[in-house]
């Protein structure tokens, strides 16, 4: 799918002038985000709370606005399946240089702290890919009680997220994953959560969305697209959000009024 792009550019480090709605106009009420992400990615963490903290400014001032978040696997390493878990502090010195791995680590933790993140970089990680099966059991469950917000998908990304990187869990650790399932109530126990683990049809459901995110051109995460159209991507600051709910419910009024400029997507 092509994404459609707004004819209004900014980015977290740039800002435009609003466009006023106009007495009495209400601004569009639901908004449809499709997430995607991966669960070993800290600027998904990051993205993810800034997010929650967006929505929940903007329903301040919007209280009939609905959101219907769906987290997408997108794996970073798609071809790493094994569980065999390497230290996190050498794999990120190994990406970003260890003369500058150190300069990473404390961007994302002066990014984090405000939404509530504190990074711990120890313990060991692994292959994502048993958690996004047990995501896609979780918006399999959302989807059949007709949730909102992500439902039991938010709860256990919350878990996974804050266990790996807040308490230096392994995101390939089965009995870690489990735990996490059985608390966002995902499964039942956790013989019921490795069930899950170990479906392959469940592994072949993570490859067909991971690879429909690359055919939707997304191409690093965490990435976004509001009503199917409008991309948002990177770990955008709260505001930025904040501003693409506006400028989307404006542009699907009709009611937008481009402030110049070439058309590129939101972000």
């Amino acid at each position: 799918m092509t994404k459609e792009t707004l004819p209004l550019v900014f980015t977290s480090s740039s800002t435009h002038p609003s466009t006023p709605t106009s007495p009495g106009e209400k601004e569009m009420a639901k908004f449809t985000i499709d997430v995607y992400s991966d669960t070993l990615c800290p600027f998904c963490y990051i993205g993810k709370r800034s997010l929650d903290r967006a929505i929940a400014t903007y329903r301040a001032s919007h209280p009939e606005a609905q959101f219907e978040l769906v987290w997408h696997p997108f794996l970073i390493h798609p071809k790493f399946r094994g569980r065999v878990a390497g230290n996190k502090r050498d794999y990120f010195k190994a990406k970003y240089g260890e003369d500058r791995v150190e300069a990473f680590f404390a961007r994302l933790e002066e990014r984090g702290a405000p939404l509530g993140i504190r990074f711990v970089w120890d313990g060991r990680s692994g292959s994502s890919w048993d958690s996004h099966k047990l995501m896609l059991r979780a918006l399999d469950l959302d989807r059949e009680g007709g949730g909102e917000e992500g439902g039991r998908q938010e709860a256990l990304l919350e878990r996974l997220f804050g266990g790996v990187f807040e308490e230096g869990r392994d995101v390939s650790d089965l009995g870690f994953l489990a735990r996490c399932a059985v608390e966002a109530g995902v499964a039942g126990s956790e013989e019921e959560a490795r069930g899950v683990m170990g479906s392959e049809e469940m592994g072949r459901r993570v490859e067909w969305e991971s690879a429909q995110g690359r055919k939707r051109e997304i191409e690093a995460v965490p990435s976004y697209l509001v009503q199917g159209r409008y991309f948002v991507g990177g770990m955008q600051e709260p505001e930025v959000f904040e501003d693409v709910f506006r400028r989307v419910g404006e542009w699907e009024r009709g009611t937008a009024v481009a402030q110049g400029g070439r058309a590129l997507p939101l972000g």
